[in-house]
């Protein structure tokens, strides 16, 4: 008997499988009980994560972040100058 990935189901969930890996997919669910189990509490994870509402951080907080990243790299290629020049 044939089976799928947890990797399988996410690409079945969210419809990125080709169509004959999809019919493939859904020929398994039909067959194996405890795969269909497992997409039913993958899809209302996924439910429940869409209903979700996600506050976006504040423009303060990602001007800190870009700040941070842009010192760091700048010290980092200044690091790596002056220790071509020795």
């Amino acid at each position: 008997m044939q089976t799928c990935t947890t990797d399988d189901l996410l690409l079945y969930l969210y419809g990125d499988l080709s169509v004959p890996d999809r019919l493939l997919t859904e020929e398994i669910l039909q067959e194996n009980w405890g795969l269909r189990e497992k997409l039913n509490v993958m899809q209302e994870a996924t439910d429940t994560l869409d209903s979700v509402k996600i506050k976006s951080p504040s423009q303060r907080s990602i001007q800190a972040i870009l700040t941070y990243l842009y010192d760091r790299n700048s010290s980092a290629i200044l690091t790596e100058t002056a220790a071509d020049l020795k």
